[in-house]
């Protein structure tokens, strides 16, 4: 029986050594996620469970084949984001200048034809001083109306 026990103990450990091989191929060269996993990873859900096979990870395999698997992790959603493009819209900062520029550009709105008209006209006059006109009220008779 001991021996039996002995060599499934065995057999684990070149699992662990193995998945760490893995978990180190996979830091070290830049292999693409497959795009459908890529686009479920990058979703909170696809997070969660990478997060949650680490912490089983940590409960069950060896502490360094486990923090092997935690950098393994947290680079598998980060090439994820990139991948789809979500990493660059959250380095990007989102001011609203920013985003008021952006939507200035998108109204742009060429002049009309009453705006130019209305440009190219004289302008206005407004004297200053006291105009040397004489104005006298007139009351009309037709309305029915008293004298101040």
């Amino acid at each position: 029986m001991n021996a039996i026990l002995k060599e499934l103990n065995k057999f684990s450990k070149q699992k662990e050594n193995v998945l760490a091989l893995v978990f180190i191929l996979y830091i070290l060269m830049d292999v693409p996620t497959p795009a459908l996993l890529a686009d479920f990873i990058k979703e909170t859900y696809g997070n969660l469970v990478v997060i949650l096979l680490v912490v089983v990870m940590f409960l069950f395999l060896n502490p360094i084949v486990a923090i092997l698997g935690l950098v393994a992790g947290y680079e598998l959603i980060k090439r994820s984001q990139i991948q789809t493009g979500v990493f660059k819209q959250n380095l990007l900062p989102s001011t609203e200048e920013k985003k008021f520029k952006q939507f200035e550009s998108f109204n742009h709105i060429p002049k009309t034809l009453e705006e130019e008209v209305v440009r190219k006209m004289a302008p206005m006059t407004s004297s200053t001083g006291v105009s040397s006109q004489n104005y006298k009220p007139v009351l009309d008779k037709s309305v029915a109306s008293s004298s101040l």
